[in-house]
């Protein structure tokens, strides 16, 4: 009768081996996890729909553009879209008489300037 039971369960276990089925701890990889599901789709489930012919419409924004949020994290072509840089070319002669007009010519012309008390130093 025990060898009977015996016979009955190991070729339970025969079965359930041959279908996938084993002990937890014998198992090993990803199929030993709890969340483990078969990652690959079934035929009928891997494409319901084509591109072509999806049951439903996009849901296009028909705000004012001033009132749609920009997701962009920065607007890209600033060269063409900056309507607020100057961009203006001074065609004016240097006058460099009346820039160097004032400046000393000698050494006895400098004028000495004292340090104020609150300049920081360098040690000196």
């Amino acid at each position: 009768m025990a060898e009977a039971a015996k016979n009955a369960l190991k070729a339970i276990k025969d079965v359930l081996y041959r279908v996938g089925i084993k002990e937890p701890w014998k198992m090993t990889g990803v199929r030993s996890l709890p969340d483990y599901e078969h990652y690959m789709p079934m035929g009928l489930e891997y494409r319901k729909n084509s591109p072509g012919t999806q049951p439903v419409k996009a849901k296009v924004p028909h705000d004012s553009p001033k009132l749609v949020y920009d997701i962009k994290y920065f607007v890209r072509d600033y060269r063409r879209n900056n309507k607020y840089t100057a961009r203006t070319v001074d065609k004016t002669p240097f006058d460099f008489e009346k820039m160097y007009g004032s400046a000393p010519l000698k050494p006895e012309e400098v004028k000495f300037v004292p340090r104020p008390e609150t300049m920081p130093t360098r040690g000196f």
